[in-house]
């Protein structure tokens, strides 16, 4: 059995993504529009370095936090 270590690593960071996407969608609900544009600022930065460009989840980050602008 062989071991995909760059696809656990992908798959891990992209988990992790999702965790502080949801974290920004919280502080949002909560009224903290600072604190949830600051992340998802962080959100929309870290997939950008992590995945190629025309992934979706680079556009699903810009319409997040283009979202939080309008708040």
């Amino acid at each position: 059995m062989r071991c995909d270590f760059e696809g656990m690593r992908l798959h891990l960071t992209l988990r992790a993504g999702t965790a502080m996407n949801n974290l920004a969608s919280t502080y949002s609900a909560i009224g903290r529009h600072a604190d949830a544009l600051a992340m998802m600022e962080r959100v929309l930065e870290f997939r950008r370095r992590v995945l190629p460009a025309d992934h979706p989840d680079i556009g699903e980050g810009c319409e997040g936090r283009d979202g939080l602008h309008t708040v």
